[in-house]
């Protein structure tokens, strides 16, 4: 009986780590599956908004550039598109910058936490979760932080344009009031703010993807 019991014994612990491995695994793929969910949510709701402001800005510089009814605008109505187009384009950047970094930290989470506990569980040699660790070797990665960088400054660019020649505007003595100077201010620091937050991102996911792995 007793070396019945002692031979059980080490049956019992393998199964119960194995049991233990199991249930640690389902719930590291729970976390990875809602960090999945997480992240498509985040860019799915960054595609909308985009989808949102963009038209509305066209329409807008549409609107100065045809008029009202063949007629062109008045300063007044003009300065106020300006400064619109310049506080839903900033703000737009600003909620995509913030989705995008939401979206990134849960990448580093799967890469920098998930992935380690995975690998060590499964004795695997590699991380399996390393998938951003990587990009720094895909050819694609040169053109596309080039085509961020290029659409970041080309985006701070023409809002500062369109920023200044708004302040002329509401600069001139006839339109001159303190709810466009309130409305200027606003402008000014929404696109300044876009612009500094764009930026950090850029260096970011710069630091990001040409991490070593360690």
């Amino acid at each position: 009986m007793c070396d019945a019991e002692q031979q059980a014994s080490p049956d019992e612990a393998s199964s119960a780590a194995q049991q233990t491995r199991s249930l640690t695994m389902d719930l590291l793929i729970s976390e990875k599956e809602h960090a999945d969910q997480r992240i498509g949510a985040y860019f799915e709701i960054q595609a909308k908004i985009i989808g949102i402001a963009f038209p509305a800005v066209l329409a807008a510089i549409g609107w100065i550039f045809i008029g009202n009814n063949g007629n062109p605008l008045e300063a007044t109505s003009t300065a106020v598109l300006c400064l619109l187009i310049c506080i839903v384009s900033s703000i737009s950047l600003l909620v995509g910058t913030v989705f995008n970094g939401f979206a990134l930290a849960y990448i580093g989470y799967k890469k920098d936490h998930l992935g380690p506990r995975m690998q060590a569980l499964l004795a695997l040699e590699e991380n399996p979760l390393a998938a951003l660790a990587t990009a720094k070797e895909s050819p694609a990665r040169r053109p596309i932080m080039f085509a961020t960088l290029v659409l970041g400054i080309s985006q701070s660019l023409t809002t500062l344009g369109v920023l200044l020649y708004a302040a002329r505007l509401v600069c001139m003595p006839d339109i001159a009031s303190s709810g466009h100077a309130m409305g200027l201010l606003v402008a000014g620091f929404t696109t300044i703010g876009a612009t500094i937050s764009q930026g950090l991102f850029l260096l970011a996911l710069k630091n990001v993807t040409t991490k070593n792995e360690q």
